[in-house]
């Protein structure tokens, strides 16, 4: 079975590894996208499927193509129709393919997507899942259909989500089981073996791509809320709150619970305690959170002990809006 691999961030890196692994899928060819200048720089630094395809290849002696296009024209789909794959396989590549390139492809294309469609279809799933806090998420080996994450289901598995972890925990999970799903599938294809479940377009939800304006707190939000905002933008990107004109992350929290006389009379965002065993206890519009790891901009993070050490005097002031300049 000869497979052309398309994705680029490093949640897709362990599944190509495994699938140069099987001896019944040939890595015909890699897909990702093109390097990007670094932050703050101006060097540019290849995806990291770009540079696990290249040691796979370096170490193992294997012989196959890394593309990297800025579009999939017609002179590139020319180049794909001359190497005649089997089947696209795609783990995060972060673009649409249309019909006349998946037509390419003698058995068609392939998704994972880590979540359990039709819920949160889109480009940020995990997030989207902590978020919404979720009792469950999972996820579905997908064909691929020019309408976005909307194929049939080829295979979905479930896993429970207990309210404590962060996008990043959940992801690099979710990256362990991508490859065994991806094997297991398409060695079904390659049988001729596989069930195929349509989607139900009714109960579809739709996440989107996050940016800077979903990492805003609004401390009139509840605990649950907020809570799953900053767990779920973990580790890109990271929610943010202001105080005394700075810039101030937090990375990871938990919903505080108990103190209700500790609460009383405090106004939303306000830094109501220094908690030894839980964090800094943070009043929201309906209960409070304990702020876990905390990071001033231009600083490194620190555990709440640590910053709480460092700050006794923000004891009693209010979390707000972001004022001047964000500077990432």
């Amino acid at each position: 079975m000869k497979i052309l691999y398309c994705g680029s961030p490093k949640i897709a890196c362990d599944a190509l590894e495994i699938l140069s692994m099987c001896e019944e899928i040939q890595i015909g060819g890699v897909l990702t996208n093109p390097a990007t200048p670094q932050k703050r720089g101006k060097v540019l630094q290849d995806t990291a499927v770009f540079q696990t395809a290249q040691k796979i290849r370096e170490t193992r002696g294997m012989d196959f193509s890394i593309w990297t296009p800025e579009k999939l024209d017609e002179n590139f789909c020319s180049q794909i129709r001359d190497e005649n794959f089997d089947l696209l396989v795609c783990f995060a590549y972060g673009k649409i393919f249309k019909k006349a390139f998946l037509d390419l492809f003698a058995l068609g294309g392939i998704n994972f997507h880590p979540s359990l469609l039709p819920r949160h279809r889109g480009p940020s799933p995990i997030p989207a899942a902590i978020m919404a806090r979720d009792e469950k998420t999972g996820v579905t080996v997908q064909r691929l259909a020019e309408k976005m994450d909307s194929g049939n289901i080829l295979l979905q598995k479930e896993f429970p989500l207990n309210g404590t972890e962060t996008a990043e925990t959940v992801m690099d999970s979710v990256a362990k089981m991508a490859g065994d799903c991806l094997v297991e599938v398409i060695l079904q294809l390659k049988n001729g073996t596989q069930t195929e479940i349509p989607q139900n377009d009714d109960e579809a939800t739709f996440c989107h791509l996050l940016t800077r304006d979903d990492a805003k707190i609004n401390w009139d939000k509840s605990a649950k809320e907020i809570d799953g905002q900053i767990r779920g933008l973990n580790p890109a990107p990271v929610a943010f709150t202001s105080l005394k004109d700075r810039l101030l992350f937090i990375h990871d929290s938990a919903i505080f619970h108990g103190g209700d006389a500790m609460l009383a009379g405090k106004r939303p965002g306000e830094i109501v305690a220094f908690d030894k065993k839980n964090g800094v206890v943070i009043k929201t519009g309906d209960g409070a959170i304990a702020a876990k790891t905390l990071q001033w901009q231009q600083k490194n993070p620190l555990n709440f002990r640590d910053f709480a050490n460092g700050n006794t005097g923000i004891l009693g002031e209010i979390l707000g809006d972001i004022p001047g300049e964000y500077i990432d």
